[in-house]
């Protein structure tokens, strides 16, 4: 992964204005300063290194398998580019080939909320990472809490009929907040949503069905039970109809859609 960014024209940021892409003191390398730690290679690109220094970045990141980061002036973006004498060095891949095919037959695409992220993160990272592997099916668990957050990208995820599985465990309210500061605060409530209608609500079209189970049980059944097909408009097989479901037991229940 590589982060571009924006900033000022080179010639705006010589004059030290306290603009964007600063703190308001006329410095603009603090925020490339910030990813230092978790970068592996970073660049703030002039008309004169941006050819030399995009393919050091690319290399570092393809090679390292870590994050990049690219600072780009507005007018360094717009400025005419003399093309490599020669394409990227390749690339020794020392990955035992074998086991790489075994752990790439077994996995599924999984997203998960990572330590410190934001709320309600992984439901927009599932539709990017179900849409940069076409195909794939991704699989997400998230909190109710969370999923109030971004609901509005399951109507993507429907409309661009991506075979996701989200489920949904129904903790009636913010459980890990609860878990770090204030267990019994009004704060950490939320409102309780029938989780049975969102497919329909987000344009899933007809009656998508509901299912409801408690933890890996009724995830189970859930596998087990018949699902409605629907035609696929670009003439492939047919395609799984978006279902949803919501226990009524709230910090008990299990709730998911799939396709």
């Amino acid at each position: 992964m590589v982060h571009i960014v924006g900033a000022p024209a080179l010639a705006t940021q010589a004059l030290r204005r306290p603009i964007h892409h600063s703190l308001g003191d006329g410095e603009f390398g603090h925020f490339m300063a910030m990813h230092t730690a978790i970068t592996c290679a970073r660049a703030a690109l002039t008309p004169g290194n941006a050819v030399a220094e995009i393919d050091r970045v690319l290399i570092e990141v393809r090679d390292r398998r870590l994050p990049g980061y690219l600072l780009v002036p507005a007018d360094v973006a717009q400025a005419p580019a003399t093309p490599a004498a020669q394409p990227l060095p390749r690339h020794t891949d020392t990955t035992d080939p074998d086991a790489l095919d075994a752990f790439d037959a077994a996995r599924r695409l999984l997203a998960a909320g990572p330590l410190w992220a934001s709320i309600g993160y992984t439901l927009p990272a599932l539709l990017g990472a179900c849409t940069a592997q076409p195909g794939r099916r991704g699989v997400l668990l998230i909190g109710d809490g969370a999923a109030q957050l971004t609901v509005q990208e399951l109507a993507t995820v429907l409309q661009q009929r991506l075979p996701a599985v989200v489920v949904v465990v129904d903790n009636d309210g913010y459980t890990v907040e609860r878990a770090i500061h204030g267990a019994d605060e009004r704060y950490n409530d939320i409102t309780r949503w029938d989780w049975t209608h969102a497919p329909a609500f987000f344009g899933a079209g007809g009656d998508p069905g509901a299912h409801c189970g408690r933890a890996a049980g009724g995830l189970r059944r859930r596998r087990r039970a018949p699902r409605a097909a629907e035609p696929d408009p670009g003439g492939g097989p047919p395609r799984r109809r978006a279902r949803t479901a919501r226990h009524p037991h709230a910090r008990a229940g299990t709730s998911w859609c799939s396709r």
